[in-house]
């Protein structure tokens, strides 16, 4: 099945995983959202263990159409992306929405393997007519990138806690 694909890729000459989570990787999951929760910007608010596997078991499970890639390397995980299907209130088209990506070490290519992968299962798995990226700072090197994969910034948001 799709959730128990195992894809094993060549780039820069050096072996790299990327593994579609199943369940068997909840604690791994659990370990990398938080590790992107502390060092985020929103690491200011609660940090819900139980919404993270809710989130996990939902997407894994199968109830909501989504995806959990974890890369990894030398046998150790290194980061991940989730990513959901969405609508936009005013258009019936499918939406790949990316909620986190959490690289470990921001000096390998896993950034680029992952963005690879989400971008395939998008467009081959859940056959989206948008991809969705976020980005929780001003990183003017990273939308450079975007834009010359064809991303166009659509709008910036802001948050605020009450």
């Amino acid at each position: 099945t799709l959730q128990s694909s195992r894809l094993v890729c060549f780039r820069d000459w050096k072996l790299w995983y990327m593994k579609l989570a199943s369940f068997e990787d909840e604690t791994v999951v659990l370990h990398l959202c938080k590790k992107f929760f502390d060092e985020s910007r929103y690491s200011s608010l609660p940090y819900s263990e139980d919404s993270v596997r809710k989130m996990f078991y939902s997407i894994v499970g199968g109830s909501i159409r989504g995806v959990i890639l974890l890369t990894t390397k030398d046998e150790k995980y290194t980061g991940i992306l989730v990513g959901v299907e969405s609508k936009l209130p005013f258009s019936d088209v499918r939406v790949a929405s990316e909620l986190m990506m959490y690289i470990e070490d921001r000096k390998t290519r896993d950034f680029f393997h992952l963005l690879d992968a989400y971008e395939y299962w998008a467009t081959h798995i859940l056959h989206s007519d948008v991809i969705q990226l976020s980005t929780l700072s001003d990183n003017p090197t990273l939308e450079k990138y975007y834009l010359r994969r064809g991303y166009v910034k659509s709008e910036e948001a802001y948050t605020k806690g009450i």
